[in-house]
């Protein structure tokens, strides 16, 4: 069974980009807006979820847009997509729970890069969800 993967991004021609590239290996879904994103979650709890950090609807402060979506991502990872290099900013997001971040511009030359982070993200989402269903089993016997 294929992966699901949603892309959050308002740049169409990126989301375009990146389906012709991970289409093959994911199953993958783009909308424009954090709401949209949010809508998408609900129904198609996707396996990851790609998170551009400049929208319409996000938040000017980019760990509240986070903070946002993790509200409702069930258990996907989640990748933020950026092209902020800012290693501050990197470092506020993943301590703020991102699973993993992509500048980017970087490695976007066949998604098999990207591809591979995905997989590094969601296995990594699978073990910690796990372990906190084991500990909290534990814990409440």
């Amino acid at each position: 069974m294929s992966k699901r993967v949603l892309l959050i991004d308002d740049d169409g021609e990126y989301c375009e980009m990146l389906g012709d590239k991970l289409g093959g290996r994911f199953d993958f879904v783009c909308v424009n807006s954090v709401s949209k994103g949010i809508e998408a979650m609900d129904k198609l709890h996707p396996d990851a979820v790609l998170l551009d950090l400049k929208l319409p609807d996000s938040e000017q402060v980019p760990l509240h847009t986070l903070m946002r979506v993790k509200e409702h991502r069930k258990n996907a990872a989640i990748v933020i997509l950026s092209i902020n290099s800012d290693p501050q900013t990197m470092t506020d997001l993943i301590h703020g729970n991102a699973d993993a971040y992509w500048v980017k511009g970087l490695h976007d030359t066949d998604g098999l890069a990207l591809a591979i982070e995905i997989n590094k993200a969601i296995a990594g989402r699978t073990i910690c969800d796990t372990l906190k269903t084991a500990i909290n089993k534990n814990t409440t016997q």
